[in-house]
């Protein structure tokens, strides 16, 4: 999913599902987290996206951010949601995993490259998230 927002308006304002599945219970929200299509997640959620959906693994779209290392598209959702509701920040998947257990993985160490790309990007808020959620700012990869 890239960010076609022209095209997800017109196909919602056709009656298409916002809640459509696809073979591993992805919804449209999960896919365009999964890729970072950042325009494409804002206006989902406008049109009502179920920010707690899961797939057959029990990864919400936070999951699928956090683990494709898309920190703008990470605090985006926990913007929407997790700040009046920690359900979306404390939600785990099959495997007992949170959004930030995923990002703290040493297989994926993407905790680690989620806090450069925001410094990077100057995203002081996301740091501030991962900060605050216990992600170790010494971490060496």
């Amino acid at each position: 999913m890239k960010n076609h927002v022209p095209v997800i308006k017109l196909l919602l304002s056709s009656n298409a599902r916002l809640e459509a599945k696809d073979h591993q219970e992805c919804t449209p929200l999960h896919l365009a987290c999964k890729k970072g299509a950042y325009e494409a997640v804002s206006t989902l959620l406008a049109s009502g996206a179920n920010i707690f959906a899961e797939d057959e693994r029990q990864w919400t779209p936070l999951h699928y951010a956090a683990y494709n290392g898309q920190p703008k598209v990470c605090k985006k959702l926990l913007t929407w949601s997790a700040d009046s509701d920690p359900k979306l920040r404390d939600a785990k998947n099959s495997q007992n995993k949170t959004a930030l257990n995923i990002c703290k993985n040493p297989e994926t160490k993407l905790g680690f490259r989620i806090i450069w790309q925001s410094a990077k990007a100057g995203d002081l808020d996301m740091l501030r998230i991962l900060i605050r959620e216990g992600q170790d700012i010494n971490e060496q990869t």
